[in-house]
């Protein structure tokens, strides 16, 4: 009777530990939904990045220069000013 007792006991020990490791496990690693969201917002912050970062090259082209129009400005100037605002209207969505 003992004996039946503590194998019973031990069963149900046994059992509680797995679904204790299966739901502390579940809480630790991330879910799929939650790494997708994270991914979409580190592409977004990189898109941003980019955009800003050429954004601001164009206007340091602009001081340089100190016109804005790319035509007016010297060969290596005006390649870069084509280039960079070609760019900026792929990212931006106004090319």
């Amino acid at each position: 009777m003992i004996q039946k007792l503590k194998e019973n006991l031990q069963v149900i020990l046994v059992i509680g530990a797995v679904i204790g490791m299966t739901v502390s496990s579940m809480a630790y690693f991330a879910k799929a939904n939650d790494l997708q969201l994270v991914e979409q917002r580190l592409d977004q912050k990189i898109r941003a990045d980019k955009v800003y970062y050429m954004q601001r090259r164009l206007w340091q082209l602009y001081d340089y220069y100190k016109t804005q129009n790319c035509e007016a400005m010297p060969q290596p100037g005006k390649d870069e000013c084509r280039a960079i605002k070609t760019e900026l209207a792929k990212f931006t969505g106004r090319g």
